[in-house]
């Protein structure tokens, strides 16, 4: 039976099509609210589902990359106690001429250095060649060097001047016992073109125009550069700064494309 002829067999009265229509209508919305009740169940159903699926692919995400995050900071960590390591080998190599810097003024080491007879030093530096020098520190730097990868470019850089130094004043130490000439590494030219690549010439000049204790000047200012640079890489301010230079550099890039 249709809508016309249930109309039509209630006589067609004004009330009783108001109540068919009421009926009707509540018939309908019943059937839309059902619908949509089912519908949107089935919306949140699939929604939690990949809300779920997103979830769990984030967690994987943030734990391979904690993960990952952290076997390299371990790895950071043991590089920079390597690098301490051979640092302090190199100073058990330097213990007398850092003596000699911190007893004697440069023109009385100048003048000691230049006699035949070196019996006056305080420190005997005899014994001191470039060869052990060499053997002994090696092994040691050849872990530090395997590193390489797990270092910032300055630190690197840094660790070898600090290198270069130690080992070139044991050779102009050895030397001048030999060619009787000056041991002062501010008298080496080769010595202070090395040392303007990590020092300012303010720096320099300052550490060469003191009397006494210069070259221990010279290496307590590298070492405090290479512990700032490894605090720096083990805090994450190093990667901080990275990440604040390159947005630097793509803001530039977005301003030339406007």
């Amino acid at each position: 039976m249709t809508t016309t002829d249930l109309i039509l067999a209630l006589g067609g009265s004004t009330s009783a099509i108001a109540i068919l229509v009421f009926f009707l209508w509540r018939l309908t919305y019943a059937k839309i609210n059902l619908n949509w009740e089912r519908n949107n169940q089935k919306q949140i159903e699939l929604l939690k589902s990949e809300l779920s699926r997103q979830n769990k692919f984030n967690d994987s995400i943030l734990t391979s990359h904690n993960h990952g995050h952290q076997q390299a900071q371990d790895k950071r960590i043991n590089t920079i106690e390597c690098l301490w390591e051979s640092i302090l080998q190199r100073e058990t190599f330097s213990v007398g001429i850092a003596t000699n810097y911190r007893i004697y003024t440069t023109d009385e080491i100048k003048l000691n250095f230049l006699k035949i007879d070196q019996k006056d030093n305080t420190i005997n530096l005899n014994n001191i060649t470039m060869k052990d020098f060499i053997e002994k520190t090696f092994e040691k730097e050849f872990e530090v060097d395997k590193r390489r990868p797990f270092m910032s470019s300055y630190l690197w850089q840094l660790y070898k001047v600090h290198g270069v130094f130690i080992g070139r004043s044991i050779h102009l130490f050895v030397e001048s016992k030999h060619e009787r000439k000056s041991p002062l590494w501010s008298e080496d030219e080769a010595m202070l073109k090395t040392l303007s690549t990590v020092l300012s010439s303010e720096e320099i000049s300052s550490a060469s125009n003191q009397e006494i204790g210069s070259y221990n000047q010279i290496v307590t200012l590298i070492e405090s550069k290479i512990l700032n640079e490894c605090h720096k890489i083990l805090s994450g301010d190093l990667a901080m700064e990275a990440s604040a230079e390159q947005a630097r550099k793509l803001l530039e890039i977005s301003k030339l494309t406007d």
